[in-house]
Protein backbone atom coordinates (compact mmCIF):
# COMPACT_ATOMS: atom_id res chain seq x y z
CA UNK A 1 0.00 0.00 0.00
CA UNK A 2 1.35 3.42 -0.96
CA UNK A 3 1.02 6.63 1.00
CA UNK A 4 -0.56 9.09 -1.43
CA UNK A 5 -0.52 12.26 0.62
CA UNK A 6 0.92 15.37 -0.96
CA UNK A 7 4.55 15.96 -0.02
CA UNK A 8 5.11 12.52 1.52
CA UNK A 9 8.46 11.23 0.25
CA UNK A 10 8.69 7.60 -0.85
CA UNK A 11 12.47 7.53 -0.95
CA UNK A 12 14.72 5.27 -2.98
CA UNK A 13 17.04 2.63 -1.53
CA UNK A 14 20.30 3.77 -3.12
CA UNK A 15 21.87 6.78 -1.40
CA UNK A 16 24.40 7.76 -4.09
CA UNK A 17 22.98 11.04 -5.41
CA UNK A 18 24.28 10.79 -8.98
CA UNK A 19 22.41 7.48 -9.39
CA UNK A 20 19.07 8.68 -8.03
CA UNK A 21 16.12 10.66 -9.34
CA UNK A 22 13.45 12.48 -7.38
CA UNK A 23 10.10 12.41 -9.18
CA UNK A 24 7.85 15.28 -8.10
CA UNK A 25 4.51 13.98 -9.35
CA UNK A 26 1.12 15.66 -9.29
CA UNK A 27 -1.17 14.00 -6.75
CA UNK A 28 -3.86 11.78 -8.19
CA UNK A 29 -3.68 9.05 -10.79
CA UNK A 30 -0.21 10.11 -11.98
CA UNK A 31 1.12 9.87 -8.42
CA UNK A 32 -0.27 6.34 -7.95
CA UNK A 33 1.12 5.27 -11.33
CA UNK A 34 4.55 6.73 -10.56
CA UNK A 35 4.70 4.82 -7.29
CA UNK A 36 3.74 1.59 -9.10
CA UNK A 37 6.16 1.98 -12.03
CA UNK A 38 9.21 3.46 -10.30
CA UNK A 39 12.47 1.62 -9.82
CA UNK A 40 12.47 1.68 -6.03
CA UNK A 41 16.23 1.28 -5.96
CA UNK A 42 16.98 4.61 -7.66
CA UNK A 43 13.73 6.59 -7.95
CA UNK A 44 12.13 8.52 -5.10
CA UNK A 45 8.58 9.84 -5.50
CA UNK A 46 6.92 12.80 -3.82
CA UNK A 47 3.36 13.82 -4.58
CA UNK A 48 2.83 17.52 -5.24
CA UNK A 49 -0.24 19.70 -5.43
CA UNK A 50 -1.18 23.34 -5.85
CA UNK A 51 -0.75 24.22 -2.18
CA UNK A 52 2.80 25.54 -2.72
CA UNK A 53 1.43 28.76 -4.12
CA UNK A 54 3.40 31.43 -5.91
CA UNK A 55 6.45 31.75 -3.65
CA UNK A 56 8.09 34.48 -5.74
CA UNK A 57 5.41 36.92 -4.59
CA UNK A 58 5.68 35.92 -0.89
CA UNK A 59 8.08 37.06 1.74
CA UNK A 60 10.54 34.36 2.78
CA UNK A 61 8.90 33.66 6.13
CA UNK A 62 5.51 33.15 4.50
CA UNK A 63 6.99 30.76 1.91
CA UNK A 64 8.84 28.77 4.58
CA UNK A 65 5.59 28.29 6.54
CA UNK A 66 4.08 26.24 3.69
CA UNK A 67 4.24 22.51 4.44
CA UNK A 68 4.98 21.59 0.82
CA UNK A 69 7.89 24.02 0.64
CA UNK A 70 9.34 22.59 3.87
CA UNK A 71 8.96 19.04 2.52
CA UNK A 72 10.80 19.86 -0.71
CA UNK A 73 13.59 21.61 1.22
CA UNK A 74 14.00 18.55 3.43
CA UNK A 75 13.92 16.12 0.49
CA UNK A 76 16.57 17.98 -1.48
CA UNK A 77 18.94 18.43 1.46
CA UNK A 78 20.71 21.53 0.08
CA UNK A 79 19.14 24.37 2.07
CA UNK A 80 17.72 27.36 0.25
CA UNK A 81 19.42 29.77 -2.11
CA UNK A 82 19.30 33.44 -1.19
CA UNK A 83 21.16 36.05 -3.23
CA UNK A 84 22.18 37.84 -0.03
CA UNK A 85 23.43 34.63 1.62
CA UNK A 86 24.43 32.08 -1.04
CA UNK A 87 26.55 30.19 1.52
CA UNK A 88 23.33 28.76 2.99
CA UNK A 89 22.91 26.65 -0.15
CA UNK A 90 25.19 23.68 -0.83
CA UNK A 91 24.58 21.97 -4.18
CA UNK A 92 27.09 19.25 -3.26
CA UNK A 93 24.61 18.01 -0.62
CA UNK A 94 21.82 17.43 -3.16
CA UNK A 95 20.38 14.00 -2.45
CA UNK A 96 19.44 13.28 -6.08
CA UNK A 97 21.31 13.53 -9.36
CA UNK A 98 18.15 14.58 -11.18
CA UNK A 99 14.76 16.02 -10.26
CA UNK A 100 11.85 15.42 -12.62
CA UNK A 101 8.51 17.21 -12.33
CA UNK A 102 5.61 15.21 -13.78
CA UNK A 103 2.17 16.80 -13.96
CA UNK A 104 -0.98 16.00 -15.87
CA UNK A 105 -1.57 17.76 -19.17
CA UNK A 106 -4.46 19.81 -17.82
CA UNK A 107 -5.01 23.37 -16.61
CA UNK A 108 -4.51 22.23 -13.00
CA UNK A 109 -1.39 20.26 -13.94
CA UNK A 110 0.12 23.26 -15.69
CA UNK A 111 -0.68 25.44 -12.64
CA UNK A 112 1.05 22.95 -10.31
CA UNK A 113 4.02 22.78 -12.69
CA UNK A 114 4.25 26.57 -12.73
CA UNK A 115 4.23 26.72 -8.93
CA UNK A 116 6.97 24.09 -8.61
CA UNK A 117 9.14 25.73 -11.29
CA UNK A 118 8.68 29.07 -9.51
CA UNK A 119 9.71 27.40 -6.24
CA UNK A 120 12.93 26.18 -7.85
CA UNK A 121 13.59 29.56 -9.47
CA UNK A 122 13.08 31.30 -6.12
CA UNK A 123 14.70 29.01 -3.55
CA UNK A 124 16.77 26.47 -5.53
CA UNK A 125 17.97 28.41 -8.57
CA UNK A 126 21.39 26.66 -8.78
CA UNK A 127 19.62 23.32 -9.25
CA UNK A 128 17.69 24.65 -12.22
CA UNK A 129 20.75 26.44 -13.65
CA UNK A 130 22.79 23.24 -13.36
CA UNK A 131 20.37 21.37 -15.63
CA UNK A 132 19.37 18.96 -12.89
CA UNK A 133 15.66 19.77 -13.16
CA UNK A 134 13.27 18.68 -15.89
CA UNK A 135 9.54 18.94 -16.32
CA UNK A 136 7.05 16.99 -18.37
CA UNK A 137 3.33 16.76 -18.95
CA UNK A 138 1.76 13.30 -18.81
CA UNK A 139 -1.55 12.19 -20.31
CA UNK A 140 -4.62 13.36 -18.45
Amino acid sequence: MHRLEAFFLSDCVVKVARDCTLLLVQCGRSHREALDRRDRMVQAVMGIDGSIGHVASMDLGEALDIEGVKAVIAALGVGIYLEAEPAGFDLSRLRYGHIAIEVEDSPLGREVEGQVLELFDTLFRPIRESGLLSSSLVGS
